[in-house]
């Protein structure tokens, strides 16, 4: 059947038929390897379902789990709202629990590969969903977020999703994520030669996924700090001492490394989605220059004294 004759059928047919027609589309998007909207057909038709269905629900309950739950008073309208909402959480809950199942086998590089071109897959998911949801926006979920809290847009539900199921699903057991993070880096120190755009996108996603406000209005670095910062900081820290330790005991090496270890933030940088991840590099560098210093300074005036 052509889209224009689809078209037709969806404007003459019953909010059952709708359910069905917004139901199949929302999967068919999510199930796709480019879910982007390619034409206006596409867009219109799944937009139409969803106006469609909006506008003729009538009586009636609802068995779309947490429909009900979410907006107890519904009816109508508004009930048809709320069970599309749902449906959205259901479909990208059960879409990321099948990436996580993808990653289970997977470790280090291979586990960053794989988030990244997820990643990038997932964001225009979520910008698409957006689109063809945009009449429920209006409708329902600007007026719903007035009333209560922890309601979101569709773009931003779709990261409060991903967070919830993926990232944390990956931390859940031996935070695999962060360790395949760390483990990239250290291959880094070590003069491997590494894909530093993945790394670059997978810290700009942790970047977003934080959020703070009633309605998730405002990012916040909550999640690059726990999932990277934090634990890599505190590695660069133990690496930095031990280096700068380590050709203290060869001292025609000692400026020669710590010049190395500045150079290495350097490249690192780039990578960074703020600012105050290398100036805590920098200050932890600073830290072991100085406190190295003062451990060659002891030595020395304990070894004159003897």
């Amino acid at each position: 059947m052509s889209s224009r004759k689809h078209r037709i059928k969806l404007l003459r047919a019953s909010a059952s038929e709708f359910w069905v027609a917004l139901n199949n589309g929302i999967e068919e998007l999510i199930a796709s390897e480019d879910p982007k909207l390619k034409s206006y057909s596409a867009y219109g038709t799944l937009y139409t379902a969803v106006y469609n269905y909006i506008t003729t629900r009538r009586l009636g309950g609802s068995d779309v789990p947490g429909a009900v739950e979410l907006d107890p008073n519904a009816r109508g309208a508004n009930l048809a709202s709320a069970e599309i909402y749902c449906t959205i959480i259901n479909k990208l809950n059960i879409h990321l629990e099948g990436l996580l199942q993808g990653a289970a086998e997977l470790q280090g590089e291979a586990l960053l590969g794989y988030y990244s071109i997820q990643w990038a897959r997932y964001t225009t998911l979520a910008k698409s969903l957006g689109n063809v949801n945009s009449f429920l926006t209006r409708h329902w979920i600007k007026g719903t977020m007035a009333k209560r809290d922890n309601i979101y847009t569709v773009p931003i539900l779709a990261l409060t999703r991903w967070k919830s199921v993926f990232v944390d699903g990956l931390q859940r057991a031996d935070k695999k994520l962060t360790n395949a993070l760390l483990g990239l880096v250290a291959s880094h120190h070590a003069g491997g030669s590494i894909n530093l755009e993945h790394l670059k996108s997978i810290l700009a996603s942790l970047a977003t996924l934080g959020r703070s406000g009633k309605h998730g209005e405002t990012e916040t670095l909550d999640v690059y700090e726990e999932v990277f910062e934090t634990p890599f900081l505190l590695d660069a820290e133990e690496y930095y001492q031990k280096s700068a330790t380590l050709a203290q005991e060869q001292s025609e090496e000692y400026q020669s490394t710590m010049k190395q270890l500045l150079a290495s933030v350097d490249q690192l940088a780039v990578v960074f989605p703020c600012d105050k991840t290398q100036e805590g590099l920098l200050q932890i560098l600073r830290d072991t220059a100085q406190k190295t210093t003062q451990e060659v300074e002891e030595a020395e005036r304990l070894g004159g004294e003897l």
